[in-house]
């Protein structure tokens, strides 16, 4: 059996909502997209990975930081879900792991489990662990968040929102058909990841706003220099220093508006 492509795809833009340049921003003197793609270095089940951005002259700062070192593709601005197949064909990806570019300490061993997982079990469409979006059953904190999905659903994914009337939050969250909508045409699951991946929800760890880069930035100062800190060790810091908690746990997550859904789901 030919044995399947997985490709990590990193959605990044530097015209970013609430906190403009977040991908660009730097850590322990590193940028932010940077930290990403070298903590996926350590993933062994990962073939290829390459940011999805737009072709806005906004982001020509991050290309240029890309060009040369990383892979990267240039599609749609709005349409995310576009350029995430775009990306995905143009790697000749199977599986697609989806990530986004405000999620600094992304675990490169608990996706190994996810996809591990996802390829032991072929007629999966869809694969998370973010509990579908539903809060109480979350597990994870805000900023682990990891979808798997073959790239074939994901055309036909398209091919449905494309009759709906209503598509722009579709377009601009590439997953949010599947567990919505889609949950009654797709194979869908959510896992259940083992306690020594879990970093709690009493901590938020993506970025999104300036007091979300004031915890970073106080989280990292602990990291030593080190190029790569397991989440493990992340959590001993976190536990260690509850105090840094208190810079970001009061910012609520954003998330799309599902009002449009209540009658179609």
């Amino acid at each position: 059996m030919k044995s399947k492509r997985v490709v990590a795809i990193i959605e990044a833009r530097v015209n970013s909502k609430r906190l403009v340049g977040k991908v660009l921003k730097k850590l322990n003197g590193k940028e932010i997209i940077k930290i990403i793609l070298e903590r996926l270095k350590f993933s062994k089940k990962i073939d290829t990975k390459l940011v999805a951005t737009s072709k806005s002259k906004k982001d020509d700062k991050l290309v240029n930081l890309l060009k040369g070192k990383y892979s990267y593709y240039r599609g749609s601005e709005k349409n995310v879900l576009r350029r995430v197949i775009e990306a995905g064909e143009k790697s000749n990806a199977d599986i697609i792991v989806r990530l986004t570019g405000d999620n600094p300490l992304v675990d490169p061993f608990m996706i190994d489990f996810m996809i591990k997982y996802m390829l032991r079990n072929p007629k999966i469409d869809y694969l998370t662990n973010n509990s579908f979006g539903i809060l109480k059953k979350r597990q994870i904190a805000f900023g682990l968040d990891v979808s798997i999905f073959k790239l074939k659903k994901l055309q036909i994914l398209e091919k449905r929102v494309k009759r709906l009337n209503q598509k722009k939050e579709f377009f601009e969250f590439p997953t949010l058909y599947f567990y919505t909508i889609g949950k009654k045409f797709f194979n869908i699951k959510n896992i259940i990841i083992p306690k020594k991946f879990i970093i709690n929800m009493n901590y938020r760890l993506t970025l999104d706003t300036k007091r979300d880069y004031i915890f970073f930035q106080k989280l990292f100062s602990n990291f030593k220099k080190k190029d790569f800190v397991k989440n493990i060790d992340v959590k001993k810091i976190l536990s260690n220093n509850p105090e840094l908690s208190n810079y970001n746990k009061s910012i609520k997550q954003y998330d799309p508006n599902l009002n449009f859904l209540r009658n179609k789901t």
